[in-house]
């Protein structure tokens, strides 16, 4: 066998994986106003902006009788 024959290939080296440069992104969304998720929800979605500073959430809160608007 010759010197690649054993099972090695010439293979070039990994490169790194570059991350472009993050655009900023705005997600929308809702949620019916329950009174016991409001704070938690709210709460998540501040640490989540916390941690993705390009990231808002652009979260909108309705009554129940509005969901089919929503929908």
């Amino acid at each position: 066998m010759g010197a690649l024959g054993a099972g090695a290939t010439a293979t070039p080296p990994r490169q790194p994986r570059v991350r472009p440069a993050e655009a900023p992104v705005t997600l929308s969304s809702g949620r019916s106003t329950i009174r016991s998720s409001v704070r938690g929800c709210t709460k998540r979605l501040n640490q989540y902006m916390e941690k993705n500073p390009n990231v808002k959430v652009d979260f909108q809160w309705f009554t129940f009788a509005d969901l089919a608007k929503k929908v």
